[in-house]
């Protein structure tokens, strides 16, 4: 089976029309959309601070989604950021640095998903 052509390229973010992608500063992201959002993407500033500052507020406001968080063993910052990072009860955090990026990735979980073994 053929597919379609596709009129735009993957670059092109109106390619993905449930995504909604945010290239500001995550202090100027309002809660409500923090809280519907099912799945946050962390890629930011690197000092460790302000990745801190972001996830203690998203937890403070009972966030339930799935949070992804680039380059946790990007310098040392990261590396204590990661190490001292908690999470409430309703989530689990895991290392998935083997299965993805190079410089780390955490992942914070709802404790609803399950995954699927080999």
């Amino acid at each position: 089976t053929k597919l379609p052509p596709v009129d735009k390229s993957p670059m092109d973010m109106s390619y993905y029309p449930n995504i909604e992608f945010f290239n500001k500063d995550v202090k100027d992201i309002d809660n409500q959309t923090i809280l519907c959002s099912s799945i946050i993407l962390l890629d930011i500033v690197h000092n460790g601070l302000e990745e801190t500052e972001f996830i203690d507020r998203i937890f403070g406001l009972g966030y339930e989604g799935l949070i992804i968080v680039d380059d946790i063993y990007f310098n040392s910052e990261m590396i204590d950021f990661w190490i001292n990072s908690t999470c409430p009860d309703t989530h689990t955090k895991f290392d998935f640095t083997e299965y993805f990026h190079a410089t780390g990735t955490g992942l914070y979980c709802p404790n609803n998903i399950e995954f699927l073994e080999e």
